[in-house]
């Protein structure tokens, strides 16, 4: 009796520190104060939080691929979507804030004329860009340029809730890396990674703090000791900071008066005329090497003044059009890991609808069973599917600085 009530009493123990997270100050990570908790996330899908968003629609954990450490980061005060977007809005409101409506809206301005005055299909710059866009073709995907984190509510646990979910910002982020971040990974390193030392890799961090920051400022960069983006996004430390980056993206762009058009009119299907100028639009985008991104939602969506809650932010890759207009256009969709979409390829489908005499467009993840035929059949149906209205000044500032990068001496050979 006496050996056993220790034994149980240590058995005991072992399962409340078992049973218990313990926690620890990291560094600060884009001014927010961040900590250190035991365990894995448990990277599963979890159920839709809002229409549209599905549960089987979401990648696998078992393609997940972030390494398990035993121990994962999150915020020291959890942040609220709501209150990002409050905090986007308030600060466009200071007229000193570069992104500010004075400053920002300048700037916005200045980088759409530089676009639009500057870039065309003859630019010298065209076959650089256009061997980035390959990347992101089916067919020629390759899962080493794709990043290891997808837009999903287990991704952010921690972090933020997922109202209405981060993905225009990981659509804008993915954009920028795709054709700024050069991995060089026999360049050196500054300073020295401590796997399973996480408190003393805070100089290297602010390395790579700066390189994340410049980059998705519209700044080519070189990233030394990484081969590509999905080495390099697997780091966790690097991993949680991109999320927190995404973030910021989304609260910068969805809350800002451009979206409010998209907002307003995004349960309205497209009409013929739209479809058409849809099409001509991408397809001129893609022959100058571009990845733009669009943003739709679907017909029969939540609303609230007026507009609709389930707007979708994707890259648009290539568009494929059959003799009679029907088609598809193919997407990079950030709820989905690299591989899932190397294994099954996401698109819109350009429908002919014999019963209206129209096109129609669908996105066909979307599909779900209803109470009546039509309204499955509707289901999938889209309403507005529009360019990102800051599509034409971070491409300008993207094409700004590749020029001044491409044509250094320094760094010139990393865009032959």
């Amino acid at each position: 009796m006496k050996i056993i009530v220790p034994v149980l009493c240590s058995l005991i123990l072992f399962l409340q520190n078992a049973n218990s997270a313990q926690t620890r100050p990291l560094y600060t990570m884009g001014g927010y104060e961040v900590l250190v908790v035991d365990g894995d996330v448990e990277r599963e899908p979890q159920l839709s939080h809002k229409t549209h968003e599905l549960d089987d629609e979401r990648s696998s954990p078992s393609e997940d691929p972030s390494p398990r450490t035993g121990s994962h980061f999150e915020l020291k005060e959890f942040r609220t979507q709501s209150s990002m977007g409050r905090g986007s809005a308030l600060s466009k409101l200071n007229p000193l804030s570069s992104t500010g409506f004075l400053k920002g809206n300048l700037q916005k301005r200045k980088d759409e004329k530089y676009y639009k005055d500057q870039f065309s299909y003859h630019d010298l710059l065209v076959p650089f860009l256009k061997s980035r866009q390959y990347r992101y073709l089916y067919g020629s995907m390759d899962r080493k340029h794709g990043p290891a984190l997808v837009n999903s509510d287990y991704e952010f646990k921690g972090i933020s809730d997922r109202e209405f979910g981060f993905c225009w910002g990981f659509s804008t982020l993915n954009r920028f890396f795709g054709y700024l971040a050069f991995f060089e990974p026999n360049a050196t390193i500054p300073h020295a990674y401590v796997r399973n030392g996480k408190e003393k890799n805070e100089r290297w961090f602010r390395h790579y703090e700066t390189i994340i920051n410049d980059i998705l400022s519209g700044h080519p960069r070189i990233i030394p000791g990484f081969s590509d983006f999905s080495e390099f996004s697997s780091v966790p430390e690097i991993e949680f900071y991109l999320k927190l980056k995404a973030a910021e993206a989304w609260a910068l762009r969805a809350i800002s008066t451009g979206s409010l058009g998209t907002f307003f009119s995004s349960t309205e299907e497209l009409d013929e005329a739209g479809i058409d100028q849809l099409i001509r639009s991408l397809r001129a985008r893609h022959q100058r090497g571009e990845l733009p991104k669009i943003l739709f939602t679907a017909a029969d969506s939540r609303k609230h003044f007026g507009g609709s809650l389930d707007v979708h932010s994707v890259i648009a890759t290539a568009v494929h059009l059959n003799p009679d207009g029907t088609g598809k256009i193919d997407l990079w969709d950030i709820n989905f890991y690299f591989n899932d979409l190397i294994r099954s390829p996401k698109f819109l489908e350009i429908r002919f609808n014999a019963s209206t005499g129209k096109r129609e467009l669908h996105y066909p993840l979307w599909h779900e069973a209803k109470g009546t035929p039509e309204a499955t059949a509707r289901s999938s149906l889209l309403g507005q599917i529009r360019i990102s209205p800051e599509e034409d000044s971070e491409m300008g500032q993207i094409v700004r600085n590749l020029k001044r990068f491409c044509g250094d001496p320094t760094t010139r050979q990393y865009c032959l």
